[in-house]
């Protein structure tokens, strides 16, 4: 009887009749009618609904009552018809580029989650992303910031193709950090939504495959000569290296590579600023880049305090 019930209960999982199986990703674009992909024409939608299984979410946008040079695009989301939260985002007025998802973010409630993102404007900025979700008992639902990343709106995928999606993007805690936004090297950072918290999951080993591809990409650069190379290119290498279980090699790339002129990134305030752009409190001098390195990656959790 037990075999019995374990075949069952697997055959009604793969046709989808068990609650919790993955629906197919519903998703709204805005910027979905561009006549062609070369046309500097572009054609924004500006209402849409999308739905899947009991859950509901719809788009518009209102005027932005404190600036005339913005929009406020919206979405509503509903359970079973009945209203249970809004989001809204700030965005240019004439080009709202957003998007909205409906798609399983967190198996630990019963229904799947509403992701929102916008682009503000402006420059190396910013896809601000939120995501509507419920608690374990489904009756009460939370508004989680996602993060501003860096590019446009972003939208979670399912990179190793097994069902599981995450925010993936450039982990923007690298820019700027150790040289120019250019000369820098931000590596992928892979976010997963828990409960109403995101936390990183990119030091999994099933992630490592993507890593190892973009270490494909970026080893290139690298020369047998003892050339200078940009520290903030070499940050992003030593992160990535960490997370392919390889941090000892890149560190030896980084100390025969590292530019022993730059003092950029060895002023560290960790208090933050106040109104006048003082530090609170005495900032924290590193004598060199591998000083001040080895502390960023530990504060980020690319290595570990041993």
């Amino acid at each position: 009887m037990v075999e019995m019930k374990k075949a069952l209960l697997a055959a009604l999982t793969c046709i989808g009749l068990i609650s919790g199986i993955e629906a197919k990703a519903e998703v709204f674009r805005t910027d979905s009618e561009r006549p062609h992909k070369y046309s500097e024409r572009q054609e924004f939608k500006k209402t849409g609904t999308i739905t899947s299984k009991r859950v509901s979410a719809s788009f518009s946008i209102r005027a932005d009552i404190e600036s005339s040079e913005h929009e406020i695009p919206v979405v509503s989301v509903s359970l079973d018809g009945e209203e249970v939260g809004i989001m809204e985002n700030p965005a240019v007025r004439g080009e709202v580029y957003a998007v909205m998802q409906i798609e399983e973010l967190d198996r630990s409630n019963p229904y799947p989650e509403v992701l929102f993102s916008s682009f503000t404007g402006g420059a190396h900025c910013c896809g601000e992303t939120k995501v509507l979700t419920s608690d374990p008992s489904g009756e009460i639902w939370h508004e989680v910031h996602l993060g501003s990343f860096d590019g446009g709106p972003k939208q979670a995928t399912d990179p190793l193709e097994n069902g599981h999606y995450v925010i993936v993007s450039r982990d923007n805690r690298f820019h700027y950090q150790f040289d120019c936004y250019a000369c820098g090297l931000a590596p992928t950072r892979i976010q997963k939504l828990k409960g109403k918290n995101i936390v990183d999951i990119g030091n999994r080993p099933e992630y490592r495959q993507i890593y190892r591809k973009h270490l494909q990409v970026i080893e290139q650069r690298f020369s047998a000569k003892e050339e200078v190379i940009s520290n903030g290119f070499l940050a992003g290498y030593v992160a990535i290296k960490s997370r392919v279980g390889e941090l000892s090699d890149g560190w030896k790339q980084m100390l025969l590579h590292y530019n022993r002129e730059s003092d950029w990134g060895l002023r560290e305030c960790s208090a933050g600023y106040d109104q006048k752009g003082n530090c609170k409190k005495e900032e924290v001098v590193y004598k060199s880049f591998p000083d001040a390195l080895r502390a960023f990656l530990q504060r980020t959790a690319y290595i570990t305090n041993e």
